[in-house]
């Protein structure tokens, strides 16, 4: 994104964001659309879905629980964060977890890597 079209890191942070959450959209409306007729093939109705839904959440697309890869066809490489964090973190002498955490957190906070201190915060 950024050397194809030229965007800057943030841009391209955005927009893979929305990439993985219209992503999670679609998923989500097939795995409701499954449950409601499963729950309708039951004889149960729509109550399935209620109970179902809480299952859903681990299937969620989300590079901090290393499910998303991130790959480029022409330049024949893919990495998934915590592979990138692995590799990185030697390089700078810091903890993987870390690194792994600031690269892409789960509550997508925003982290900052301290390059004096070896630390994120």
């Amino acid at each position: 994104l950024i050397s194809e079209l030229q965007m800057e890191p943030a841009e391209a942070y955005t927009h893979m964001v929305r990439i993985i959450e219209q992503v999670n959209a679609t998923a989500a409306t097939f795995h409701t659309e499954l449950l409601m007729a499963e729950g309708d093939a039951l004889g149960v109705g729509h109550d399935i879905y209620d109970a179902q839904d809480k299952i859903r959440q681990p299937f969620v697309f989300n590079p901090a629980l290393g499910n998303v890869a991130f790959a480029s066809a022409t330049g024949n490489w893919a990495f998934r964060v915590n592979d990138f964090a692995r590799i990185i973190a030697k390089k700078l002498g810091m903890k993987e977890e870390s690194l792994q955490k600031a690269l892409w957190a789960e509550d997508g906070g925003d982290f900052y890597f301290n390059p004096k201190t070896k630390s994120v915060s």
